[in-house]
């Protein structure tokens, strides 16, 4: 047999629309009335309760953002590789031109590190190696 238990909603309704002492049952009004009250706190509770899965959905997607970018870089979607390898040209740009214009040959060194180690599988960290390799003396020269 399975036990059987009555839901305290379903009893306030019976006590409510019980036959009165005087063998009346409550008027249509106040039915509808009583209706009309349950349903508006059935839509507050629901929207406190979409309230909260937006909340848990807006949660999620901060602790996405948060998360270290790791991995490959074709491991990304399309967009943020994008964004990723213009950030890496930046950088060797940047340190093209502390190398060209300036004469920093240090900064454009650490610049070009900095590349690769933040962007280790873009085509401008190969770019920053090459460039790094320059700076390096060939074999029996001195600097």
């Amino acid at each position: 047999m399975v036990p059987f238990r009555i839901n305290p909603l379903c009893m306030r309704m019976a006590q409510k629309t019980r036959v009165t002492d005087r063998g009346t049952a409550p008027s249509p009004a106040s039915l509808r009335s009583e209706i009309a009250r349950l349903r508006a706190q059935a839509e507050a509770q629901l929207a406190v309760i979409d309230g909260l899965q937006a909340n848990q959905k807006r949660r999620a997607q901060l602790a996405a953002l948060r998360r270290p970018l790791t991995g490959t870089l074709r491991s990304y979607p399309r967009p943020v590789r994008d964004e990723l390898e213009n950030t890496a040209f930046v950088i060797v740009n940047h340190a093209d031109r502390l190398r060209d214009e300036l004469g920093l040959n240090d900064a454009a060194q650490r610049s070009y590190r900095r590349a690769i180690q933040l962007f280790p599988d873009s085509r401008w960290a190969e770019v920053a190696r090459q460039r790094l390799s320059d700076f390096e003396p060939m074999p029996g020269e001195t600097r």
